[in-house]
């Protein structure tokens, strides 16, 4: 199992699940928050060349995603504000 702490596009949880998967693993992927505004999630859908061993040095030449528009997944149409709240209000936080 993958967890992002806070998910903007879907970068990084998307890299982490790559090189899970090239181990021969089944992936689950979960993030905890999704960062407020109208950014869409990008799917990994391929890279060239392809990532065959996760314990080398790998860049990419190219990648190819799927792009899936965060908004048609929001089940409670105040969650973007409230989520934006919140983060206002710990941002800032007095600390101790």
């Amino acid at each position: 199992m993958v967890v992002d702490d806070i998910l903007t596009e879907g970068f990084s949880l998307e890299a982490a699940r790559a090189f899970v998967k090239a181990t021969g693993a089944d992936v689950i992927c979960a993030a905890w928050l999704k960062t407020p505004g109208g950014n869409h999630y990008r799917a990994l859908a391929g890279t060239a060349p392809q990532l065959k061993d996760p314990y080398k040095p790998y860049a990419t030449a190219t990648t190819q995603v799927n792009v899936f528009p965060n908004g048609a997944q929001i089940r409670n149409p105040q969650a973007p504000e409230q989520v934006a709240d919140a983060f206002k209000r710990y941002s800032a936080w007095d600390w101790p």
